[in-house]
């Protein structure tokens, strides 16, 4: 409950990790490339791929009206048909409500409209570094992890970004559940 100033690991034997949400009781996750699906908190897991068209699944995100958002695919239907993204951030994180922002590599990009349209916000050298790992939009703020274990946090919807921590090693993801930070390294 300290905002991701202490942290602890935890074992996991899921696999590799890329994102992860959760939406009416199921966890969403990209797992080795895959989504995968769990309705048991994650005990047990199903691929869900049927229809994507990318060969690994990087992130996703759920920003509401039954659109799911993946790396390069977007379903809008809930994930029964897909269809490529043209052009778009690699990576994306939702505060719902269709209200996504994208990074692809530094540069930051906003949809007020679940992802129909993009606009360049800016480009981000927070820390000196270039290496944006993925975001997130955890606890009110959407989170930047980058892969040599910086953090960077934005409260107004990913306009302004500041440096929360550093953590000494690389990480994948970072998680927020009942008022703490989770990373996975």
């Amino acid at each position: 409950n300290d905002d991701g100033d202490n942290w602890s690991v935890k074992d996991s034997d899921i696999g590799y990790t890329y994102s992860y949400t959760y939406l009416g009781g199921k966890i969403f996750a990209t797992i080795h490339g895959d989504l995968r699906t769990s309705g048991d908190g994650g005990l047990t897991w199903v691929q869900s791929n049927s229809g994507i068209r990318e060969d690994r699944v990087y992130s996703i995100a759920l920003p509401g009206n039954n659109v799911f958002w993946l790396s390069t695919d977007v379903s809008r239907d809930g994930g029964l048909s897909w269809s490529p993204n043209p052009d778009v951030p690699l990576t994306v994180a939702t505060s719902g409500n269709g209200y996504m922002v994208g990074v692809s590599q530094e540069k930051i990009y906003i949809s007020e409209d679940y992802g129909v349209t993009w606009t360049f916000s800016q480009e981000l050298d927070v820390f000196g570094v270039t290496n944006v790992g993925n975001i997130s939009y955890l606890g009110g703020k959407f989170v930047l992890t980058y892969q040599s274990g910086q953090i960077t946090s934005s409260v107004d919807g990913g306009h302004t970004w500041s440096p929360v921590k550093y953590l000494p090693s690389e990480f994948r993801e970072i998680g927020y559940n009942q008022g703490k930070y989770y990373a996975e390294i």
